[in-house]
């Protein structure tokens, strides 16, 4: 993921990204899992422009918070271990 945030230029940003197999589309919405306390939470985020195998992200995370690299056998609230 690459952190949102100014790049110097303050007519530019740093767009947030996901590759695409951390945001699986489900029907219409995409969701991702937000890892936090130990446990995976679903989030539904707004998906922007594709770049080859990943996706911005306009709305739905936070900078700082860390999202599942394999949610294809997560659910909501489940208990997670996390590598390092």
């Amino acid at each position: 993921m690459i952190v949102s945030g100014p790049t110097g230029d303050r007519d530019k940003m740093v767009a947030m990204v996901l590759q695409l197999d951390q945001a699986p589309p489900t029907h219409d919405l995409t969701g991702v899992y937000v890892i936090r306390d130990g446990r995976a939470w679903l989030r539904w985020i707004a998906p922007g422009d594709a770049f080859g195998d990943s996706i911005e992200v306009r709305a739905g995370l936070e900078a700082k918070e860390r999202v599942a690299l394999d949610p294809s056998r997560l659910t909501d609230g489940a208990a997670i271990s996390e590598g390092r």
